[in-house]
């Protein structure tokens, strides 16, 4: 597979060897994802390697013994997943689940590729670069869950989607809010009921017109 376009998408490969290159673009392959796949997860013994996102998109979350999910932050096409190599980065001492949040593809660079290039001092540095930036924003959003009212964070998350999708007309279910805010269902309806009530919102079957983008944005 020809990977050449998708090089200056990999920050760490900036500074691979000629030889490192030649065995990356020997093992890599192109990963076709369906909606609802879990691509990586604490269960599985296999590493994935690390992921590039082509098209669609992955969604990165926690999940407590209980079941409870947290989503962590989603990524996009031109994006890396550096947690699905964490078996390259012995000092990440916890797991994430990646799912795939859309259909879509990306260009998987696995372990046993990894683990080769990993031993150059520069990639290896780059690649826990990746991992912290990644981090920071984990504690990021467990900041929000954690002192952020759940009015704000899910006025926060209708923005986000209106700005996302081009439109303030969002086909979103309040299951899968409260999912994207880490929240129950209840809450989200009834906090939603309440921004119907001030004309922030109008809410149909499976719909939520985002009435009044500005007062939405107040409560950021």
């Amino acid at each position: 597979m020809d990977i050449s376009a998708y090089l200056d998408q990999l920050p760490f490969l900036k500074y691979a060897t000629d030889e490192e290159l030649k065995i990356i673009t020997q093992y890599a392959y192109h990963l076709s994802f369906s909606k609802g796949e879990v691509l990586h997860a604490r269960s599985q013994a296999e590493c994935l390697g690390v992921a590039l996102v082509l098209t669609g998109s992955f969604c990165v979350s926690m999940i407590s013994d209980e079941g409870k999910q947290v989503i962590l932050y989603r990524l996009d096409p031109g994006e890396v997943s550096i947690f699905t190599a964490r078996c390259m980065l012995g000092m990440l001492s916890y797991e994430v689940m990646v799912e795939g949040e859309s259909n879509g593809t990306a260009l998987v660079i696995p372990a046993s590729a990894l683990n080769v290039i990993v031993k150059n001092v520069m990639i290896e540095k780059e690649m826990y670069k990746l991992a912290l930036q990644r981090c920071s924003i984990i504690m990021h959003t467990l900041e929000r869950i954690m002192f952020c009212r759940v009015d704000k964070r899910l006025a926060q998350c209708l923005l986000l989607e209106a700005e996302k999708h081009g439109t303030n007309r969002l086909n979103l279910t309040h299951e899968q809010l409260a999912r994207d805010i880490s929240s129950a269902r209840e809450v989200v309806s009834r906090t939603l009921a309440k921004f119907s009530r001030e004309g922030l919102i109008r809410m149909c079957r499976g719909t939520i017109i985002i009435s009044d983008p500005e007062g939405l944005a107040l409560y950021k």
